[in-house]
């Protein structure tokens, strides 16, 4: 007697590989060293839940609990061969899920998680820990807001007429790998993010020497003081703002006149050839700053820091060619309009009558275009006949 086989059909897509990642990761048991299993609580753990949840948000690009139980079912050997676990349907329940949700968003439980999983990620691939960039981003969509909602109105570069929530993000340079993201609401201030997300860095990554490279915004003295006073080091364009505004005309005048002496830079394009990529120089200079104790204690107050910073006066040859071409297209522009101020006599060409009128629609000119320290111009009146006059323009495009 012969036994039929049976055979069991189930589309698998890319989860296997996802899950496999994960195994190898030891993502479930991440999972399940900061979400304590209930007593009563029976079936899968919370980590095997998170994680097969996750390789089907993945595979499927859908973030929905309705549809989870039903794929699940339908992979329901693959998963078991895969994990060892035995898997049953009612573990993946939308009240399930939703019970998972909330343990996860408690800030400390997702942050010890994220904090274990970073760790084990650097060691697993053994990724060499030398700077970290930190930027902060907005999601905005159609959403009803609240108090309590993240979604709020803030400064938006894409859509100020929608809600919008902020994520800041610290990864790992050069690879993009993400080890810290802290979602607010929209309407918090980036400035707020940097120095929290800068301390969970280094809860991830031990030792000192760290470069921290961010936007303008991180280079607000407190933050700076505040990378110093943990020995670690930062690199960010300094905000046009207060002081350093007026000390940058200085910088780049030391430049243009010789008192600083400049160094290339040069690099090598994709073709392999030599080019310049900028030039500039680099001084040194005293900073001091105030900075809250870490721990706070009655007893402890303020305390003053001083260290020397480098500034980098940069002036980049990509960004140099595309003004000076800006400029020229400007230029030709401006010099059309005002030659135009001034036609040849002829029927339906209007002739400027008064000095000032003609003045005012060349100042204008200059202004609409930005060239009024650029392009300068003259003009002559001449007298044809009794009653006939007119006024003619000369430019020059002093660059």
């Amino acid at each position: 007697m012969t036994t039929e086989p049976t055979i069991t059909s189930e589309r698998i897509d890319d989860f296997p590989l996802l899950l496999a990642v994960m195994l190898q990761i030891g993502l479930p048991d991440i999972f399940d060293r900061q979400l304590k299993r209930h007593g009563l609580h029976q079936g899968l753990s919370w980590g095997w839940i998170a994680s097969i949840w996750l390789a089907h948000l993945l595979t499927k690009s859908n973030h929905r609990k309705q549809p989870v139980q039903a794929w699940v079912k339908q992979a329901h050997q693959t998963i078991e061969k895969i994990t060892g676990q035995t898997v049953r349907d009612l573990d993946f329940t939308d009240d399930r899920l939703t019970l998972l949700l909330r343990r996860l968003s408690q800030p400390e439980v997702w942050q010890a998680i994220e904090k274990e999983l970073s760790q084990d990620i650097i060691r697993v691939y053994d990724l060499q820990t030398k700077q970290v960039r930190l930027d902060a981003t907005t999601v905005s969509g159609y959403h009803e807001g609240g108090e309590e909602s993240l979604f709020q109105y803030g400064y938006s570069k894409d859509d100020p007429t929608l809600r919008q929530v902020k994520v800041m993000v610290a990864a790992l340079d050069p690879f993009g790998m993400p080890l810290v993201s802290q979602v607010v609401a929209g309407n918090v201030a980036d400035d707020n993010l940097y120095q929290p997300a800068v301390d969970r860095v280094l809860q991830i990554i031990a030792g000192v020497g760290l470069l921290f490279v961010g936007d303008s915004k991180m280079s607000a003295l407190a933050i700076r003081a505040h990378i110093q006073n943990l020995h670690q080091y930062y690199l960010c364009p300094l905000a046009q703002t207060g002081e350093t505004a007026k000390e940058m005309a200085t910088w780049v005048e030391a430049a243009n006149n010789g008192t600083r002496q400049l160094q290339s830079v040069y690099i090598k394009n994709e073709k392999g050839k030599r080019v310049l990529l900028a030039e500039g120089y680099v001084f040194e200079r005293p900073v001091q700053a105030k900075i809250a104790p870490r721990e706070a204690s009655d007893g402890e107050q303020e305390q003053t820091i001083e260290w020397t910073e480098q500034v980098f006066v940069a002036r980049s040859e990509s960004y140099r060619k595309s003004q000076l071409n800006g400029l020229e297209e400007r230029l030709q522009r401006a010099t059309t309009k005002i030659l135009a101020l001034t036609p040849s006599p002829a029927r339906g060409k209007r002739q400027f009558q008064d000095e000032i009128e003609l003045l005012n629609a060349a100042t204008a000119i200059l202004k609409v275009h930005n060239v009024e320290d650029f392009l300068v111009y003259t003009f002559e009146r001449h007298a044809i006949g009794e009653s006939a006059k007119r006024n003619i323009l000369g430019v020059d495009a002093a660059t």
